[in-house]
């Protein structure tokens, strides 16, 4: 699953769909370890505690999804 073009910022989300894991790419000059700890980093800002793989499990619902989604993208704006 590649992530939003709104953000144009090469990442995708892979694995299997219990268990997928943000995969970046170098750009701008940035090597994508750079990127992926700045990922980690706002995501924690935010509240998502990982790194860099999201397990999810029927205990999630809804609000947790939208709560995931909302700092995936304040992340990426950041990334950006």
């Amino acid at each position: 699953m590649r992530a939003s073009p709104l953000h144009k910022i090469d990442a995708e989300l892979s694995g299997f769909e219990p268990c997928l894991r943000i995969d970046l790419v170098d750009q701008a000059g940035i090597p994508r370890r750079h990127l992926l700890w700045l990922m980690i980093q706002e995501l924690v800002r935010n509240g998502i505690f990982t790194l860099g793989a999201f397990i999810l499990c029927y205990s999630h619902n809804n609000r947790d999804i939208r709560f995931l989604g909302q700092a995936f993208d304040r992340s990426m704006s950041v990334l950006r």
